[in-house]
């Protein structure tokens, strides 16, 4: 049996690059922190120590798309909820979609 990843993930379903995330190393709570700074850091500290932000990043802008910040959920290439929210206002305010 495989372990799921932090954002819910089963590894040997994921694209390549997930297989790569650091994620997959920690509790699903970890990724997942209320809004307490030091477990955000800790969070932030796995994305840090990932190869993938980017396509993290990129992914969770995409699933979530409109979605308000509160909607949000979770650390995704190291940024909170509300940093991904202003991330893709800013890239909607440029014309480019995410």
């Amino acid at each position: 049996m495989t372990r799921a990843s932090a954002h819910g993930l089963e590894p040997r379903r994921a694209p390549a690059w997930q297989r790569l995330a650091a994620c997959l190393a920690v509790e699903p709570e970890v990724m997942h922190p209320d809004s307490d700074a030091v477990h955000i850091k800790i969070a932030r500290d796995v994305c840090a120590a990932c190869p993938v932000t980017r396509p993290c990043l990129k992914l969770a802008l995409r699933a979530e798309g409109r979605a308000g910040a509160r909607s949000r959920y979770g650390v995704f290439g190291g940024l909170t909820p509300h940093e991904r929210h202003a991330v893709y206002l800013e890239l909607r305010r440029r014309g480019i979609t995410p």
